[in-house]
C-alpha cells in the first residue's frame, strides 16, 4: 500500500497477560496504531487510551471505543493462533 502512496493500516501490537499471584487478573493488552487497549478477561471489559494525546494514560477514552479496539486486538489474537489449513 505504502509504494502505492497509500497509508498503511494501523499496526496491530498484541500483550498476553497471565497471572499466577493469587488475586492477579489475566487479560490482553495491545496497540492498535496510537491507541493502546486493556482487556481483562475476569471482567470482559476494556479500557483505551490515545496515546497521541495522552501519553500518560490519564483519560480513557468511551468504553465503545475500547470495545471496538479490543474486537480488533482478538482479530489480531485469533489470526496469530490460526493452524494453517
Amino acid at each position: 500500500m505504502a509504494l502505492r502512496g497509500q497509508a498503511m493500516p494501523p499496526r496491530v501490537v498484541l500483550a498476553e497477560l497471565l497471572t499466577v499471584a493469587p488475586g492477579g487478573r489475566d487479560g490482553y493488552a495491545g496497540w492498535v496504531g496510537a491507541h493502546k487497549v486493556i482487556y481483562d478477561v475476569g471482567t470482559g471489559t476494556s479500557r483505551a487510551f490515545d496515546l497521541g494525546r495522552d501519553p500518560r494514560e490519564q483519560h480513557p477514552l468511551s468504553a465503545r471505543e475500547a470495545a471496538s479496539l479490543a474486537a480488533q486486538l482478538f482479530v489480531a489474537r485469533d489470526l496469530a493462533f490460526a493452524q494453517p489449513q
